[in-house]
């Protein structure tokens, strides 16, 4: 599993952002598969940019998933699991809740659509 901040993502969040423990908590299930799992924390312009790309959607999404089965004959599905912070973190305040947890929900949607791959 590897974790990767884009660069609007670091300034002054990290005491917010879910720990490698948490995430590794929340993919425990997943590390016993032959799978690859990238976590990456991007803003609104590079989550714009996957969507207008990928989905034909303009506007920023909360969470993206993406999956490819493995390449150069390589049996490992690699997955790409992108996590819009802002966005997340004023979605948890209007649903009034904590913003650990609200990640984590959004850790267990990304792993469903893992799954369904």
């Amino acid at each position: 599993m590897y974790i990767q901040y884009g660069s609007e993502a670091t300034v002054g969040l990290f005491d917010i952002l879910p720990t490698f423990s948490l995430t590794k908590e929340t993919l425990q299930l997943i590390a016993q598969h032959t799978m690859v799992i990238t976590i990456r924390y991007v803003g609104a312009r590079e989550m714009k940019r996957f969507n207008i790309k990928y989905r034909s959607n303009r506007k920023p999404g909360n969470i993206l998933t993406f999956c490819i089965l493995g390449f150069n004959s390589s049996k490992y599905l690699y997955c790409d699991l992108i996590l819009h912070h802002r966005l997340i973190m004023k979605e948890s305040l209007n649903y009034n809740k904590n913003t650990q947890s609200y990640y984590m929900e959004l850790f267990a949607k990304g792993i469903l659509n893992v799954q369904s791959v």
